[in-house]
């Protein structure tokens, strides 16, 4: 299929700490490029099957004994790439299922140079509302909708 006719299907981990900030990674290739851990889902494999496959791959990160599972945003979430970042096996885009989860232990120390295949360079834990200042502007919307979600959560869990 030509890669302006499809979008990929995701998945994406919003992982948080006691203080509720949100566990930010800079990309390998592109200096200043923060995100979520994300990527795709393989035939077969459901969307919470591939985040927790996800999160071990890209983050080191266990996730039945380093983190608790929490919750998942009701819907998928669709994004663009801009025409010169679009490949075969991505498509126009992608459509992304999002899960959050809390890290057990804040002092968590990741190892990303040991990753084969790292995506990734840095990480550090940050507010929700600097990282989508501060995220590639084609991702900007889906991280806008991701905090709202958060706010809306923390809301119902303080008047819960």
């Amino acid at each position: 299929m030509h890669k302006d006719k499809f979008f990929r299907a995701n998945v994406g981990v919003i992982i948080i700490n006691s203080k509720g900030q949100v566990l930010a990674f800079e990309r390998t290739e592109h200096e200043n490029s923060w995100q979520f851990p994300q990527g795709g889902i393989d035939r077969k494999e459901s969307p919470k099957t591939s985040i927790e496959r996800e999160i071990h791959e890209e983050t080191g990160i266990k996730p039945n004994s380093e983190l608790k599972y929490l919750d998942e945003y009701k819907d998928w979430i669709a994004y663009e790439l801009p025409k010169k970042m679009r490949k075969k096996w991505i498509g126009r885009g992608q459509v992304q299922k999002w899960f959050l989860y809390k890290v057990m232990n804040d002092d968590i120390e990741l190892d990303l140079e040991n990753i084969p295949n790292n995506e990734f360079s840095k990480w550090c834990w940050i507010d929700m509302e600097e990282l989508v200042e501060i995220v590639i502007p084609f991702r900007k919307p889906t991280y806008i909708k991701l905090l709202k979600w958060l706010k809306e959560r923390k809301t119902a869990t303080n008047n819960g």
